[in-house]
């Protein structure tokens, strides 16, 4: 049985409250980065295309919370591949434990 876990609104990650966006705007500004997700670390904003899988979703929003983990507690000292790699290790670890991050209900 898969256990969702509903990404939430806001998040905080070292002291700062990140806001997870998935409106039409955060997808049609991903849309022109052709982008899943994307963390805006000036304005502590989380965008997520809801366009995608719920498997692909949950990805995007662990790859984006690693993004703000490295921006806020490792000083950019991880590179794009090393969040990758983290994200996707992650990710499958998560899904043989039948967990799951899906956009909140509203």
């Amino acid at each position: 049985m898969i256990h969702d876990v509903s990404i939430p609104q806001t998040i905080k990650i070292g002291g700062f409250t990140y806001t997870i966006d998935y409106s039409k705007d955060a997808i049609d500004r991903l849309e022109e980065t052709k982008d899943y997700g994307h963390c805006v670390h000036t304005k502590k904003i989380i965008r997520i295309s809801t366009k995608y899988s719920e498997q692909e979703n949950s990805n995007t929003f662990l790859h984006e919370f690693i993004e703000a983990i490295n921006e806020v507690w490792c000083n950019r000292h991880l590179t794009h591949d090393d969040i990758n790699s983290l994200t996707n290790g992650l990710h499958q670890i998560l899904e043989q434990l039948e967990i799951k991050f899906v956009q909140t209900k509203e």
